[in-house]
């Protein structure tokens, strides 16, 4: 039987500012094929959302592409008209396309959600406190 390899192409740690510390992983995003590239240091990762979401404020900066409208319920139950925006987004050297994200005209972090990370192979370590994307 031959043994897997399991290549690790980025890592990142957790943030303990939080309680309990959270996942974070560093990614840029650019308005579609501007390739104007945006830093965004500590995104969220929160295997609960079901959309990525982006504060106005930067969606605004990279000239994302607004896409549609839809409705989006919060884990409270409450619903709210939100606007989806098209982005770029690259993650260490892979470049994903046409990523559909929700604007967020009241927070100020980035958050990664299902689905962005149904498109990656995601290693969260808890007790060492470390995200590891791997091949």
């Amino acid at each position: 039987m031959a043994r897997r390899t399991i290549t690790i192409w980025n890592q990142s740690s957790f943030d303990s500012d939080y309680s309990p510390p959270v996942p974070q992983l560093a990614l840029e995003i650019s308005g579609p094929d501007l390739n104007k590239w945006y830093m965004v240091e500590n995104a969220v990762v929160d295997t609960g959302a079901d959309w990525t979401i982006i504060p106005e404020s930067i969606l605004s900066q990279i000239e994302a592409y607004e896409w549609d409208q839809a409705r989006l319920r919060s884990q409270w139950g409450e619903s709210r008209t939100v606007y989806r925006y098209e982005i770029d987004m690259r993650i260490a050297a892979k470049i994903f396309r046409g990523v559909l994200v929700v604007s967020d005209d009241m927070g100020n972090e980035v958050i990664i959600g299902r689905n962005l990370l149904n498109w990656l192979k995601v290693l969260i370590d808890g007790p060492n406190q470390k995200v590891e994307l791997i091949e």
